[in-house]
């Protein structure tokens, strides 16, 4: 059985702060408790540079989608597979060694000149997080993607995909996220999807209902 993920391939840069310590980060990217602010690969560098004692203590891991294809490996359900992009840089470096330990194949994730996307989730004494999202790479998945899945799934009995993190992915591809599932669904008969959702920190889902309504159309397990 072959099972594929596509999403978002991210790094989460994770740090334990101090109430005190939040404002600072409160003031630089005007984010609050429990919230999810976009930033710039610039911003991100530029904040990170700025707090060498944030940098000290984070803690780099991967996440989004990543996490659950590699469980989805490591249960041994079936050839696993990653459809993505990552930079050449060290998140990058970490996603694909991380994708290797656990026995994913390579073959669908691209090397592009955009950075891996990263997320800063600072995390307050109370529990409460707080997460900068950086798209980076992402920014590509679209119809190529879909393409490669196809011809991944050729020939292949029940083949299965996974889709995670739609929301904090770019508005393009959420926009085409609906027509490209349907292709697919017509080259691979069979295919059953799973979507992995995430909060809508954007109101991605309020802002497109018409492309949202395509994406659950294709879906059969949510």
């Amino acid at each position: 059985e072959r099972i594929a993920s596509i999403g978002i391939p991210v790094v989460d840069i994770g740090v334990k702060v101090t109430d005190k310590e939040f404002l600072k980060i409160r003031e630089f990217f005007n984010v609050e408790p429990n919230a999810l602010v976009f930033a710039t690969p610039k911003q991100i560098d530029q904040f990170l540079a700025a707090q060498e004692e944030f940098a000290k203590r984070a803690r780099y891991t991967i996440g989004g989608s990543l996490s659950t294809v590699r469980v989805l490996a490591e249960l041994g359900l079936g050839d696993t597979r990653f459809e993505g992009y990552v930079g050449h840089d060290k998140e990058g470096d970490l996603v694909l060694k991380a994708l290797e330990s656990s026995g994913i194949s390579l073959e669908g994730i691209k090397r592009v000149d955009l950075p891996t996307s990263r997320t800063l989730v600072f995390i307050l004494p109370d529990g409460r997080r707080s997460f900068i999202h950086e798209i980076g790479a992402n920014a590509l998945l679209g119809k190529e993607n879909f393409e490669a899945l196809a011809a991944y799934y050729a020939g292949q009995e029940s083949p299965i995909l996974h889709i995670g993190y739609e929301a904090l992915s770019s508005d393009a591809y959420f926009k085409n996220l609906g027509d490209n599932l349907q292709e697919l669904k017509k080259k691979v008969p069979d295919l059953r999807v799973v979507l992995d959702t995430v909060h809508d920190f954007t109101k991605m889902w309020n802002r497109m209902p018409e492309s949202g309504n395509k994406i659950l159309a294709e879906v059969d397990i949510l």
